[in-house]
Order: structure tokens, then C-alpha cells, then sequence
């Protein structure tokens, strides 16, 4: 699947979920480097490395872009409404509201980190940010 059909849905989906679009990008970025099929260590699933024990959809259905990066999106915008760590909502993400109590210096987390780092570089050669019409001109 093309690479830029996957940040096209991502950019549309964060619209409509009122996410950050960089920032659901660069936590693609770290989960999955935007591989639809991608299988994590402990099952993850999909472009947002969605885990099934912590979904309602079956892993086929994570194993859809579309479905999956909806999910992804709405498990972040839970983590930005729950997480005590409020600069650093994006641990919860990565650790449930749970773990991420347990973490002193969010700042510090390897995984806020990598996503950090990944927002600071999105217009770096890796990253291609099609223009509005390049994105509507997109096929399957």
C-alpha cells in the first residue's frame, strides 16, 4: 500500500478528530514506520500498533488501514483527555493511564522521545506532506 494513501488518511482522520496532524504522524512513525501490516513483539497490530485486548475490533479489522488508524486516533485523543501528564499525554498512549501514573519524568520516556523526534524532523526527506489537492487526487 502506498505510503502516501497512509498519511493521507491519517491527515484526514486527525481533522476530523481534532489531533494534532504531526503529532498522529510521528506516533505512526514510531509505532509502525507507517506499515499497515506491521505485527508488534506482543501482538500489536497495524499502523498504530493497536493491541486486540485493548480494542473492540478483531484483528482482521485492525489489520485494515482505515479501521486502524481511526482506532489509533481515538485511543490518542482518549490518552490527551485522561492522562495526568498533560505536555506528555502521548506516554499514555504507549503505557495506559495506569503506567503512565508510575512515570516520574515523562519528559525522559524513551517513547516520548522517539515521537518527539520524529514531530521536530517531519519535514525531513523520509517525510512527504502532499498539498490538499495531491491528497484528493490519490487513488487506491
Amino acid at each position: 500500500m502506498n505510503k502516501l494513501y497512509i498519511i493521507s488518511l491519517i491527515l484526514k482522520y486527525a481533522a476530523l478528530f481534532d489531533i494534532d496532524p504531526n503529532l498522529a504522524l510521528s506516533v505512526a512513525k514510531t509505532e509502525s514506520q507507517l506499515i499497515p501490516n506491521a505485527i508488534g513483539k506482543v501482538g500489536e497490530i497495524g499502523i498504530f500498533q493497536i493491541r486486540p485486548e485493548y480494542s473492540t475490533l478483531t484483528k482482521n479489522q485492525l489489520l485494515n488501514p482505515e479501521i486502524n488508524i481511526i482506532e489509533g486516533l481515538q485511543k490518542i485523543k482518549e490518552a490527551k483527555m485522561k492522562c495526568p501528564h498533560k505536555k506528555y499525554f502521548i506516554i499514555c498512549y504507549n503505557t495506559g493511564v495506569a503506567g503512565a501514573r508510575n512515570i516520574k519524568y515523562p519528559k525522559e520516556h524513551v517513547y516520548v522521545k522517539k515521537v518527539y523526534s520524529h514531530y521536530l524532523y517531519l519535514f525531513d526527506d523520509m517525510y512527504y506532506f502532499p498539498s490538499r489537492e495531491q491528497r484528493q487526487n490519490i487513488s487506491h
